[in-house]
């Protein structure tokens, strides 16, 4: 069973940031979490201060998100993956119009 205190201890807060291009009373947060292997992660949850990203440091993980199909992500993979014209061009609808 998952308890708050099993997240707390996995849980340390890295950086804690207010820019000010978002409303004043929200916040930007950095959080390492570590799980032992084989752990099944934190239960079904939501982030009420806005989207949320990470990066696996060791090992892999099962990632799920509401409405998609599971995945594993993999420590080392790609921060940054640059998208090829093909794609642009499928996507240009989601993009402000270049002058």
């Amino acid at each position: 069973m998952f308890d708050d205190a099993e997240l707390a201890k996995a849980v340390s807060t890295i950086q804690t940031v207010k820019p000010p291009f978002i409303p004043a009373d929200a916040e930007v947060m950095t959080i390492e979490i570590e799980w032992p292997a084989g752990h099944a992660g934190a239960p079904p949850h939501r982030h009420p201060g806005g989207p949320s990203f990470g990066y696996v440091v060791e090992g892999e993980m099962l990632f799920e998100l509401e409405g998609e199909a599971p995945r594993v992500v993999k420590a080392g993979a790609p921060m940054l993956v640059f998208v090829d014209e093909d794609e642009l061009e499928q996507r240009k609808d989601r993009r402000v119009p270049q002058r």
